[in-house]
């Protein structure tokens, strides 16, 4: 998994904000948001996940709202936690 999402990652620096439509979102987003929420916090992958969803609110904005609070969250308390 470490690989797709640095793929999907790179996917959404690269086509920028084309790919704030829709389909495209519910498609990438909705399942990114889905494994986040599942993963563990001492999951290797976590850091991967991360960064590949800040490379979505980095070029999707106002349509990643509704997530940045629980993104933020979930990295200080990985943070703290150490």
């Amino acid at each position: 998994l470490l690989v797709l999402y640095d793929a999907v990652g790179t996917l959404a620096e690269c086509v920028n904000c084309e790919l704030d439509r829709p389909e495209y979102v519910q498609a990438l987003v909705k399942p990114l948001a889905q494994k986040f929420c599942m993963i563990p916090d001492t999951d290797r992958g976590l850091i991967a996940l991360f960064e590949c969803l800040g490379a979505f609110c980095l070029n999707l904005g106002m349509t990643m709202l509704p997530m940045v609070s629980g993104i933020v969250d979930r990295c200080l308390r990985v943070i703290m936690n150490g």
